[in-house]
């Protein structure tokens, strides 16, 4: 809607290396990129449904909600589901769909280590033989710097609700 859209442009607009895919005009072409994906990193959202259906390897990130609930990717498996403190977040799933957020979870997405990410996404990435490419070779590069970007992208942008926490965009 309007006001999603609003947030992602200050979020584009905000940030340098964040590509708002919203504004590509058709589901078509959204769904080209994601089917060129070497590694999808998601929440329990569609893109990760659809990244699942090519055959893409899917992170998902899960707050409020829980894989357990059968919201995860298709095929995904459990390694590649990174949940949210349920010590800390005990509530945990807060609803099914994860809309009810109960007085001091605003952050629970910041529980989710963004290290554990990035392992998560080197092994998946290790089909490309980053070692035969070579410490020197931009191919190598490329592939860790855009796994770590959309793992810290991701982190960043869905660490709380920004209904309930201030987004900083300075």
């Amino acid at each position: 809607g309007e006001y999603e859209t609003n947030k992602l442009e200050i979020w584009t607009n905000a940030y340098q290396n964040v590509y708002g895919a919203y504004n590509l005009g058709s589901l078509n072409s959204e769904l080209e990129i994601i089917s060129n994906l070497d590694l999808m990193i998601s929440m329990d959202s569609a893109n990760g449904h659809l990244a699942a259906n090519y055959d893409v390897p899917v992170i998902s990130l899960w707050g409020l909600t829980h894989p357990f609930g059968g919201f995860a990717p298709f095929l995904s498996p459990s390694e590649n589901m990174l949940i949210s403190d349920r010590e800390k977040y005990p509530k945990i799933p807060t609803s099914a769909y994860g809309k009810k957020i109960p007085k001091g979870y605003e952050e629970v997405m910041r529980t989710i280590d963004y290290g554990d990410v990035v392992v998560r996404s080197l092994k998946i990435l290790e089909k490309h033989d980053l070692k035969s490419l070579g410490h020197l070779n931009p191919l190598s590069w490329q592939l860790i710097g855009d796994a770590s970007r959309l793992a810290f992208a991701d982190r960043d942008r869905y660490l709380a609700d920004s209904d309930f926490v201030e987004v900083p965009i300075n």
